[in-house]
């Protein structure tokens, strides 16, 4: 039984790797400067996930549609901020990504 739990465990981390693996390709810096533009112009997150970092983007954009919805209530205004500049980092890192 303990054994069929570590099995179970070190396949969970093998498909957790295999799928940061698979979000960390590295863009070309024509991609990465379309994903900085449209993080920053468009949508927080909307570049990110064009330029393959999917999980990142993911979060970036519920985060924004939660603060556009939570604006009515003033709160809504620093989640999109946070998720604005997140988008931002995240283009720019993917810029020194695709300059490696």
């Amino acid at each position: 039984m303990a054994k069929n739990r570590k099995t179970s465990r070190a396949s969970r981390m093998a498909s957790a790797r295999a799928v940061e693996a698979k979000d960390t390709k590295k863009p070309t810096i024509t991609l990465a400067i379309i994903a900085l533009l449209l993080n920053l112009l468009i949508l927080p997150g909307l570049g990110s996930l064009i330029a393959g970092k999917t999980r990142q983007g993911l979060w970036q954009v519920i985060l924004t549609v939660i603060g556009l919805i939570l604006m009515i209530i003033i709160i809504g205004i620093p989640i999109i901020l946070v998720a604005w500049i997140w988008g931002i980092i995240t283009g720019a890192n993917l810029i020194k990504e695709a300059q490696k």
